[in-house]
């Protein structure tokens, strides 16, 4: 049976992995449409702001968790319903 993701677990993560972790936005909500889009420019990005700021992409609501686990990537991929976006390490 495996730990169940939650905030904190992601908390965690970014702050063990504060210096190598790696943002994708892949979706996120626009006014102008007032719904989801894909993001623009869906490259992963080092983070270089606050986790304040990382904070802004979860919603007080319904927040999905699924882990990464691949050849090259180890994280998180985070839904819920302002977009969806990816937190992870190299490996």
């Amino acid at each position: 049976m495996t730990k169940k993701i939650t905030k904190a677990t992601i908390k965690s993560f970014i702050k063990k992995n504060k210096d190598n972790v790696l943002v994708k936005v892949i979706s996120e909500f626009d006014g102008m449409v007032d719904g989801i889009e894909k993001s623009k420019n869906d490259e992963y990005k080092k983070i270089v702001s606050s986790s304040s700021d990382i904070n802004e992409l979860f919603v007080l609501g319904r927040n999905y968790f699924e882990v990464i686990d691949n050849e090259k990537y180890y994280g998180y991929s985070i839904s819920n319903c302002c977009g969806l976006f990816e937190l992870v390490i190299e490996k």
